[in-house]
């Protein structure tokens, strides 16, 4: 996450994963990881039996 300050004032600039980042190239080669992500919630079927209670 890449923050920004402009006076008293402080903004989220950038929320990219550092492989996909504008800034790579600032980063020390070795010290940017690929990461497995799964953003697709699990909901069990279980949950929508309970919410009818």
């Amino acid at each position: 996450m890449d923050i920004m300050q402009n006076g008293e004032d402080f903004y989220i600039i950038d929320m990219a994963l550092a492989k996909d980042s504008a800034l790579q190239s600032c980063v020390p080669k070795g010290m940017i990881k690929a990461v497995k992500e799964d953003w697709i919630p699990r909901i069990s079927e279980n949950y929508w039996l309970s919410e009818r209670d």
